[in-house]
C-alpha cells in the first residue's frame, strides 16, 4: 500500500520538532525545514482485528534531493503532482492506507 512518506511516534521525551527530523534521516536519509499544516483525529477499522485510533500531526516540507530509502523502512517511492494523486486515490483507494486517503481528502 502507498502510504504518507514518513510517520512515527516521538520517543519519550523527544519534542515533535526533533522526532520529525530524526525519522525523515531514519526514513528517508534526508532532511528539510518542515512547517506544521495542521493535526487530524481519525478512527478506521482496518481488518476485523485492527483498528487504527490516532491523532497525528501533520508536516510539510520540500526538498530536490533524492531519497536515499532505508530498506527495511521504506519499500518504495515515487514522485507525482498532487493533482495525479487526488485523481489516483479517488479511483484506485484500495492502493493506499485508510489514514493516507483521511490525510488527503
Amino acid at each position: 500500500l502507498w502510504a504518507n512518506t514518513c510517520c512515527s511516534h516521538p520517543l519519550p521525551n523527544e519534542p515533535l520538532s526533533q522526532a520529525i527530523h530524526r525519522r525523515l534521516n531514519e526514513e528517508l536519509g534526508m532532511q528539510c525545514d518542515m512547517q506544521p499544516i495542521g493535526t487530524i483525529l481519525y478512527n478506521e477499522k482496518v481488518t476485523d482485528d485492527l483498528i487504527e485510533h490516532e491523532f497525528d500531526h501533520l508536516f510539510l516540507g520540500f526538498s530536490d534531493k533524492t531519497p536515499q530509502c532505508h530498506p527495511d523502512e521504506v519499500m518504495d517511492h515515487r514522485w507525482i503532482s498532487l493533482n495525479e494523486l487526488y485523481h489516483d486515490v479517488e479511483k484506485h483507494p484500495e492502493n493506499y492506507s485508510a489514514w493516507f486517503c483521511h490525510i488527503l481528502m
